[in-house]
C-alpha cells in the first residue's frame, strides 16, 4: 500500500501545474512559454503569464484553494470557472472580496464556509492577491 502512495505521489510531482523553477503555460493563443517567475517583483513588473502562474501556485499552495474548488467543476465550493464568469459578469472584484470586504457573488449560501479561509488570504499581500485574482480570471472559459 505504501508503494502506491509513493508512485501516485512521484507521478503527480511530475505532472504537477508548476516547477521550482519557472512554469509551462499555454496562454490562449497557444503559444507554451517557460520562464523563471521573478520572486520579489511588484505586480506592475509581472508580465500577465507570471502573475497567473504566481496566482496558480497560490491556489494549490499557500491559499489552499484547491483543498475546496477544482477548475471545471463543483467541489466544496464551485469551480474556479464559475467563479471567474460571475465576477466578470457581475464585475465583481475578487480581491476584494478575498480581503473579506466584498459580498459573495457566486454562491452566497457557502460564505461562511469560505469566511474560514479569510484568515489566509487576508495575510496574503497585494500582490499575492492580484496574482490569485488573475488565475482564477484565466479560467474563465
Amino acid at each position: 500500500m505504501k508503494g502506491r502512495v509513493l508512485i501516485v505521489v512521484v507521478v503527480a510531482s511530475l505532472i504537477g501545474c508548476h516547477t521550482q523553477k519557472g512554469e509551462r503555460r499555454e496562454n490562449k493563443s497557444g503559444v507554451t512559454r517557460n520562464q523563471p517567475l521573478k520572486p520579489e517583483a511588484s505586480v506592475a513588473q509581472l508580465s500577465r503569464i507570471e502573475l497567473i502562474q504566481l496566482g496558480r501556485r497560490l491556489f494549490a499552495g499557500k491559499g489552499s484553494c484547491a483543498a475546496c474548488h477544482e477548475i471545471n467543476a463543483p467541489h466544496i465550493g464551485p469551480s474556479v470557472a464559475r467563479i471567474a464568469r460571475v465576477y466578470k459578469e457581475k464585475k465583481g472584484d475578487i480581491v476584494e472580496f478575498l480581503q473579506g470586504s466584498a459580498k459573495a457573488l457566486v454562491v452566497p449560501a457557502q460564505y461562511g464556509i469560505m469566511q474560514t479561509n479569510f484568515v489566509v488570504t487576508q495575510s496574503m499581500s497585494k500582490r499575492e492577491l492580484q496574482a490569485l485574482a488573475a488565475f482564477i480570471t484565466s479560467c474563465d472559459k
